[in-house]
């Protein structure tokens, strides 16, 4: 995964789309973030 905890990046989906907001947490197993 190419994405760590602490990096910015832009919600693409979900009713905080097109907001940027930091990486609190990452599971990579699940291919998913917490921002």
């Amino acid at each position: 995964m190419h994405v760590r905890k602490g990096d910015q990046v832009l919600v693409l989906s979900g009713n905080y789309r097109g907001k940027v907001s930091r990486v609190l947490k990452v599971f990579p197993k699940t291919n998913r973030v917490v921002v």
